[in-house]
């Protein structure tokens, strides 16, 4: 799966990153160009982001689960 990989991908990121100061280097913000991040604060948000929409799958999939087919 393609999230799988791109997940994969930021861990390999994430790890190869040890010992570099990401608040020492920013990025302009690909929606609000005029708002500049570090790039701490970017995988931050990456994670919270992932996070969240993995809690919204986890909370989703038991429903369906259970779920029976309308007739």
């Amino acid at each position: 799966m393609e999230w799988h990989r791109q997940q994969a991908e930021l861990i390999s990121l994430i790890d190869r990153a040890a010992g570099v100061d990401l608040s020492a280097a920013s990025v302009r913000n690909p929606f609000l160009p005029v708002i500049r991040m570090n790039v701490a604060d970017c995988l931050e948000i990456v994670t919270a982001h992932t996070e969240r929409h993995v809690g919204q799958i986890e909370e989703r999939v038991p429903a369906r689960r259970g779920a029976t087919a309308a007739p």
